[in-house]
């Protein structure tokens, strides 16, 4: 189980309904799926969204390895210390990457060699049946190579 304390802080704080965040702890990143639970009796989109991703996760799990050039959950699932609470809680553990396409801004880099990543991790994803639908510079992340 992971500590949500700061992120809850942070959440009770702005007086939020819903939340999708990411927190960083050393090498590790954890997103975490907040639900207010009268919120997803009304909303049935936002559980539905949700729900989605997680399965869409705990799937890519068990075809990490059919998948290159992709990120591959470590581990997914739902964050128990929030059963008292009037949320719902689910938890992705992933590996911390060194950030997205948007923060690529040196001219030096091999752009060629970048597509033909993104290329190969969107034909591994569509060829265990998962198509991405919101593939923008934000949501495609690169770790750096020692």
């Amino acid at each position: 189980m992971y500590d949500i304390s700061d992120f809850m802080k942070n959440y009770n704080k702005n007086k939020l309904r819903s939340s999708w965040a990411i927190y960083y702890k050393g090498n590790k990143a954890i997103k975490y799926i907040i639900l207010d639970k009268s919120q997803t009796k009304q909303n049935k989109a936002l559980k539905k969204r949700a729900k989605h991703e997680i399965d869409m996760n705990k799937y890519i799990l068990k075809n990490k390895d059919k998948l290159v050039n992709t990120l591959i959950p470590l581990k997914t699932g739902l964050m128990t210390k929030l059963k008292k609470l009037p949320y719902i809680g689910y938890y992705i553990l992933l590996d911390r990457m060194d950030g997205s396409l948007e923060d690529l801004n040196d001219k030096r880099i091999n752009w060629y060699s970048i597509m033909l990543q993104i290329l190969l991790g969107i034909k591994s994803i569509n060829r265990i049946n998962i198509f991405h639908n919101d593939l923008a510079p934000r949501n495609i992340f690169f770790k750096k190579l020692d």
